[in-house]
């Protein structure tokens, strides 16, 4: 029956789109909270790095400090000592690497969050044209920004293991690590799930629909025919009441 199909459609629809905003909005979660983490890359400081110029004061016996995307802790001997401080600006001069990342990381939340907010609209109150593609652009599009907060692995001599020889000028924090990349990957899954599962009807709309066809059911179940007047020639002039049903 393709009623009976719809409804099938439509509940695997509203499964499929409650786990992509689930994972989209853990995702904008994730990019958030990331943004805000001290420790992003621990900076070796004996071998010039320039970080000096980024960060506002740096003690002589620092010999490495912890950079976040917005914000930096003193370490000494690779421990951290200090509170976690602000850069001096927004977007510190003489840093390009370093504002790639700040504004990746600030537009891929921006971006899904975007997405979250045609996807909800189509779920639940109606789909308009092209919805479905605009909300795989916006979170294929946050997928690749989150990644772009990695340009600060560009420069040479940058890996995720600290115990590597080729760490001279530092290495990533794995906690911070993962919280972008779990964002990115998210992002990503939600896009090619977009391209796959069906589209279901939007809940309100669904939902009239069905307090429609019950109401129609029940008009129909109660209507009672009128009794058929018919004219019978043994009674004279006067109308016979015949009862047909």
């Amino acid at each position: 029956m393709p009623g009976a199909a719809r409804s099938c459609e439509n509940q695997c629809g509203y499964f499929f789109k409650t786990l992509i905003l689930l994972m989209t909005m853990a995702a904008v979660g994730l990019g958030t909270a990331a943004c805000f983490q001290c420790k992003f890359l621990l900076v070796d400081l004996t071998t010039g790095t320039g970080w000096d110029v980024i960060l506002d004061f740096i003690p002589d016996e620092f010999t490495s400090v912890w950079v976040g995307v917005f914000q930096w802790v003193p370490a000494l001997n690779g421990e951290a000592i200090g509170e976690c401080r602000s850069y001096d600006s927004f977007f510190p001069p003489d840093s390009q690497y370093l504002q790639v990342a700040q504004g990746c990381a600030i537009a891929a939340p921006i971006i899904g969050f975007v997405g979250v907010m045609i996807s909800c609209f189509e779920l639940i109150c109606c789909s308009f044209f092209a919805s479905c593609i605009f909300s795989f652009i916006f979170f294929f599009s946050a997928s690749g920004v989150q990644m772009g907060v990695f340009g600060l692995l560009a420069l040479p001599g940058w890996c995720g293991d600290a115990d590597s020889q080729d760490c001279y000028e530092g290495h990533i924090d794995a906690i911070t690590f993962w919280l972008f990349v779990l964002a990115g990957f998210f992002y990503f899954i939600s896009s090619l799930l977009l391209c796959c599962v069906p589209r279901p009807d939007p809940c309100l709309q669904n939902r009239r629909s069905e307090d429609h066809e019950v109401a129609t059911k029940e008009n129909d179940q109660g209507a009672v025919e009128e009794p058929e007047i018919q004219q019978s020639p043994h009674y004279g002039d006067e109308p016979h009441y015949v009862e047909t049903y």
